[in-house]
């Protein structure tokens, strides 16, 4: 069976939104009805009736008309897709947090440290590397090769490498790590 992708791109756009996935969680933990989302949201209920049409379109959350004595009132509840789609969102929100919690490596090729950082204890990386990696010049982080690892203080590359992907480490480290110029290393932020 082929995947229809302009159906999977909705879900993905409209739960984009952090009100309408919050309203889709809600209604997720129990059936709900409009007073007990207005009481949760400060926003409109017409701004609220607008995002769970949305919901409601993509099939996730169905609307059940209930005649109360002389009141008809509207209650939302998730059906089974939604079931399956919010168990889906939960394990990559897991996912998510702990990969924040483990960070990410970039692998980076090892350049000599020029004569003005020897002994300075510090490796120098671009500013795209350290933001893929939410680190601030000053902070450590962990330079790793096949045969060792070392933590060092990161700065900012110079003009001339600030669009490469390299990491300028001195020759002490670079026999620390068992590493040759030209060589690649795994770069993390300190755990």
């Amino acid at each position: 069976m082929m995947m229809d992708y302009n159906k999977i791109s909705n879900l993905f756009s409209v739960l984009s939104n952090p009100k309408r996935i919050r309203l889709f969680f809600m209604i997720y933990e129990k059936k709900r009805n409009m007073n007990d989302l207005e009481e949760s949201f400060s926003i409109s209920r017409p701004a609220i009736r607008k995002h769970l049409e949305d919901i409601i379109s993509l099939g996730v959350v169905k609307r059940e008309v209930i005649n109360e004595g002389n009141r008809i009132i509207n209650y939302y509840q998730i059906t089974p897709v939604g079931k399956r789609v919010a168990k889906f969102l939960k394990e990559i929100e897991k996912d998510i947090a702990k990969k924040t919690e483990e960070g990410d490596d970039v692998f980076l090729t090892v350049k000599p440290a020029l004569k003005c950082d020897i002994g300075k204890n510090l490796v120098r990386v671009n500013k795209l590397v350290r933001n893929f990696l939410n680190v601030k010049i000053g902070d450590p982080i962990e330079i790793v090769s096949k045969k060792a690892s070392i933590m060092l203080r990161v700065e900012k590359a110079y003009n001339s490498d600030s669009d490469k992907s390299i990491i300028r480490i001195e020759k002490r480290y670079r026999d620390v790590l068992e590493v040759k110029c030209g060589e690649k290393v795994s770069v993390r932020r300190k755990k």
